[in-house]
């Protein structure tokens, strides 16, 4: 799938997050869930953390989430197929390519940011002002519309990259 593919997919997505009468069809959360997955497209990870075949998005929490990251599961992500796997306990994060951090994680937000740091592991979420508190991709609502606020320290610090094209449809970048 080219680049500039995923990027109208990408705008597509917003489109529907901006309040017009197809959004009215898809959730919220499915539109978010999607928004993930194509985060996975933009992000680069050293070579050897390839995993069996598989990229694993993990998931800290429950939630309204839970079919759409269902919904996610085999999908491709380059020569990947992604596994969907939940850690509760935050037990495995080794295996994880992306950890998505549920809003009722806010209490523990600092611990499993401290577990994940220093591995290149992508970390999402979905709650106000996480993008300062460590988080590498953080999606917010402004304006009616679906946007995302990157921590771009958080995800040089895991060794991850970050494609420019992602970075240009960001709400804000800190860390440049």
């Amino acid at each position: 799938m080219s680049i500039r593919r995923l990027l109208v997919c990408l705008l597509a997505l917003s489109a529907l997050a901006s309040g017009g009468a197809t959004a009215q069809a898809v959730p919220e959360y499915e539109l978010k869930a999607a928004f993930i997955y194509n985060f996975a497209l933009f992000v680069d990870w050293p070579a050897d953390t390839r995993k069996d075949g598989a990229f694993v998005l993990c998931v800290a929490g429950r939630g309204l989430y839970d079919t759409a990251f269902d919904a996610l599961q085999g999908k491709p992500v380059r020569s990947q197929r992604l596994v969907v796997r939940r850690v509760d306990g935050l037990q495995g994060l080794d295996e994880c390519h992306m950890l998505y951090i549920a809003p009722a994680e806010e209490m523990r937000l600092n611990h499993i940011l401290g577990l994940a740091g220093g591995r290149p592991i992508l970390t999402v979420a979905d709650a106000e002002g996480w993008s300062g508190r460590g988080v590498m991709i953080n999606l917010v609502t402004r304006q009616g519309r679906l946007a995302f606020d990157v921590n771009l320290d958080a995800v040089k610090r895991a060794g991850l990259d970050m494609s420019s094209r992602l970075l240009r449809l960001a709400g804000s970048v800190s860390g440049r």
